[in-house]
C-alpha cells in the first residue's frame, strides 16, 4: 500500500493537501513508461509534474486555483500557456453543461463501474459503485 507521510522541508510548498514526490513517483513509474505523458487537472503545487520529470516523463498540469498555479511554475521554472478566447470559451461551455450532472463509465473489466459528479464549484467527485 501507498501511505502519504508528512511533506519534507525542502518539499513544502503552502499547499494544504500536497504530497510527497516518492509518492507520487511510485503512481508514474507503474503507470506509464519513460517518454510518456502525465497529465494531472487538479494538479495543486505541480507535484505530478516533479515526478514525471525526475522519471523522463512529460507532463501536462493545470490547477484551478491562480495561487497554487503561481507556486508550481515558480517551482517547475515553467510558464504557463494562454490558449486562445474561442477555446477557453468552448472549454467554460463544455463546463457549464457537465456541471451537476452525472453519467457513469465501466470500468476496463466491465463489471465495476463509476459515478462521476461535476457540481457546481468545479470540484470532480468519484465514487464506487
Amino acid at each position: 500500500p501507498l501511505l502519504c507521510g508528512f511533506v519534507g522541508r525542502n518539499e513544502q510548498t503552502g499547499h494544504p493537501s500536497q504530497k510527497p514526490v516518492a509518492v507520487i513517483e511510485r503512481i508514474v513509474l507503474m503507470g506509464t513508461a519513460r517518454g510518456d505523458l502525465v497529465v494531472d487537472l487538479m494538479s495543486g503545487a505541480g507535484t505530478s509534474a516533479v515526478a514525471a520529470y525526475n522519471n523522463e516523463r512529460f507532463s501536462i498540469v493545470c490547477d484551478i486555483s491562480e495561487e497554487y498555479t503561481a507556486i508550481a511554475e515558480k517551482r517547475l521554472g515553467v510558464h504557463r500557456i494562454s490558449l486562445p478566447g474561442s477555446l477557453t470559451e468552448r472549454i467554460d461551455e463544455t463546463l457549464n453543461g457537465l456541471r451537476a450532472k452525472k453519467f457513469r463509465m465501466p470500468f476496463k473489466n466491465g463489471r465495476l463501474s463509476e459515478e462521476v459528479d461535476i457540481s457546481r464549484d468545479h470540484q470532480l467527485t468519484l465514487a464506487m459503485k
